[in-house]
């Protein structure tokens, strides 16, 4: 990475390969330093998490649940550094100007979260829940914390599909 003319590091558009990950793999960072000095580490990509609640029916790529309900989210490989990262956005649901966002980063060792109705409330109908899987590694350069990450998106028991939760 490289520092623009205001000494910020651009987050790359695009990714300079096609192969995907699978979880295993080491991902090197490297910076040329500005007002933040040089670094460079690597983090490993972890195992992607496997949601197992709210059940996907194998072949389902969404699922609807109700606003007017907790939602109760589980998940299996959680381990220390990895986190089940949770973001959703919405215009308001009460038709006045502005949006509402929410978003988690749940421990992925704890694998459980439940959301609140009261919260899930905030956002309008029809929002979309995306669900990742953050693989995280605090480095320090100089003065300066770092935070080094890998994100894949989170997926169904079976692998096969990444699940979206539609709020009604």
């Amino acid at each position: 990475l490289e520092p623009d003319s205001t000494n910020q590091y651009p987050i790359p558009t695009a990714t300079p390969f096609e192969k995907g990950f699978v979880g295993g793999e080491h991902v090197q960072f490297k910076a040329a330093g500005a007002t933040v000095p040089a670094f460079s580490d690597e983090v490993s990509v972890p195992l992607v998490l496997l949601l197992s609640q709210p059940l996907f029916v194998k072949g389902q790529t969404s699922l609807e649940v109700p606003r007017s309900q907790d939602l109760s989210l589980v998940w299996t490989r959680g381990v220390k550094d990895v986190f089940l990262y949770m973001t959703a956005s919405s215009f308001r649901p009460d038709g006045l100007p502005g949006g509402s966002w929410l978003t988690c980063q749940i421990p992925s060792e704890s694998g459980s979260v439940v959301i609140k109705s009261s919260t899930l409330q905030l956002l309008a109908a029809e929002t979309q829940i995306t669900l990742y899987t953050i693989g995280a590694k605090v480095i320090t350069a100089g003065d300066y914390s770092i935070t080094l990450a890998t994100t894949l998106p989170a997926a169904n028991p079976d692998k096969d599909l990444i699940p979206r939760i539609t709020l009604k």
